[in-house]
């Protein structure tokens, strides 16, 4: 018997009566035995048709009346279970064909839960889904990190979750308007983290249900946009000197009578400008490829012994006619797999910029030690050093240290950007130590074997 049926026993009475004086003369004709079983056939009769009754309309409907209180509750999984319903049969069927389309209803709802449960977790934006009594319907995974609050906040009021700073306010603009909301908001200050809030109130019938609200991380668009302004200006600057100075001289040895020493100078300050042109579109186009990836890099063993060794060797002239002493410093296995121009390229930018900031007398040192998967390179000068709130800014383009200093030994700002990108480009690293007056050492991680 099923679990519908355990529960849906009735018991039933039929009551027959019989008026008194009637029995007295059926009483009269027959004999005690006849009426004993004449009453015991009624006895009978009055038993079936209590049973039929019973079990064709008093527990199919008291089964129904179960079924659908179960449905009611949320529990439409269990089937009505097959019987002859009788007279209960097209209402049987009716509630079945409700149990059966409801049941569906809520698997697809789950399906359609979970499906949107995992978009909100995978998305990059932060999602708020507010109610018309400011309640927290929706918040994913994202939004608890770009507003930094955890725990569970659904449910709760969105005042008491964020309560102060520029996104509250924010939120609070966003929820009150009627219509599309937009909003940059800044976290953290000038340098801090960058979002862009888009809102929109949802409606029914004309009446505002509640608001739904997008946070984008809009950092490091601005940083880009920063950057390409800086850029701009930077580059600017940079040909607007040397052509001012190019034209200046040449037009003073096309109309001035100079005797035969200044012409010799101005057409020597000519040349060193023109090469300084040169040079700033050279680091140009190069900064271009290793950013754009389309510089050629062909890795493969090669041993960065060897071409330390040719690099110093090129740069020992320079360093001597500053006073410096370049040294040379090897531990452990120089293997390292990586294209050979771009490591020379590397060296040359380092010792270069080593050159250049380090007193005569200095001292420069390359020297390469090896690691469980990696050999580290490093050039260690003792120059003029690098303070710790400009460490994270020199590898940006056109980034000097000292601006007065670059200029006058013909640095374009441009070395290390292009060093930190050729060392991505060979799946390297690329870090810096530095104290102010005691040097700098910059070191670069090559990979032993390919990734």
């Amino acid at each position: 018997m099923s679990s519908y049926l355990q529960r849906s026993l009735v018991i039933g009475f039929i009551s027959v009566t019989i008026p008194v004086a009637l029995l007295l003369l059926v009483a009269s004709d027959f004999s005690k035995g006849a009426v004993l079983t004449a009453l015991g056939a009624c006895a009978v009769a009055a038993a079936f048709l209590t049973w039929f009754y019973w079990k064709s309309l008093i527990l199919p409907a008291s089964v129904l009346q179960q079924v659908v209180e179960d449905i009611g509750s949320g529990n439409a999984d269990q089937p009505i279970p097959p019987r002859a319903w009788g007279e209960l049969d097209r209402l049987a069927v009716a509630i079945e064909n409700l149990r059966t389309d409801l049941r569906d209803r809520v698997t697809q709802a789950e399906s359609g839960e979970a499906q949107l449960r995992a978009v909100l977790a995978d998305m990059v934006e932060g999602v708020l889904v507010v109610d018309g009594s400011g309640e927290i319907q929706v918040a994913n995974q994202r939004l608890r990190e770009l507003a930094d609050v955890w725990g569970d906040i659904l449910g709760k009021q969105y005042w008491d979750v964020f309560r102060r700073g520029p996104l509250a306010d924010a939120f609070s603009e966003a929820f009150a308007a009627t219509d599309v909301f937009a909003k940059e908001v800044m976290m953290g200050g000038a340098e801090g983290r960058v979002l862009q809030m888009h809102a929109t109130p949802f409606t029914h019938e004309g009446s505002t249900q509640g608001t739904v609200a997008v946070l984008h991380d809009i950092t490091e668009l601005r940083r880009l946009e920063r950057i390409r302004s800086d850029f701009v200006a930077n580059v600017s600057h940079e040909l607007r000197t040397p052509l001012t100075a190019i034209r200046g001289f040449a037009e003073t040895l096309r109309v001035g009578e100079l005797d035969e020493e200044q012409r010799s100078n101005y057409l020597t300050v000519i040349e060193r400008h023109s090469e300084r042109l040169s040079r700033l579109i050279e680091d140009l186009l190069a900064l271009s490829r290793a950013e754009g990836r389309t510089a050629k890099v062909n890795p493969q063993r090669i041993d960065l012994k060897r071409a330390i060794e040719g690099v110093t060797d090129e740069m020992g002239p320079q360093a001597e006619s500053r006073q410096l002493e370049l040294r040379r410093d090897f531990a452990g296995n120089t293997e390292v797999w990586a294209d050979r121009l771009v490591v020379e390229q590397v060296l040359v930018n380092l010792l270069e910029n080593a050159v250049k900031y380090t007193d005569p007398g200095g001292q420069i040192q390359v020297r390469t030690e090896e690691k469980a998967r990696s050999v580290r390179l490093s050039v260690v000068d003792s120059g003029i050093g690098i303070p710790d709130e400009e460490k994270t800014r020199i590898f940006e383009r056109f980034y000097r240290v000292d601006e007065a200093r670059g200029r006058d030994v013909g640095g374009t700002g441009l070395g290390l950007a292009i060093v930190r990108h050729l060392v991505q480009l060979s799946e390297g690293e690329i870090s810096v130590d530095s104290e102010p007056g005691k040097g700098s050492s910059f070191h670069v991680l090559l990979p032993k074997e390919p990734n």
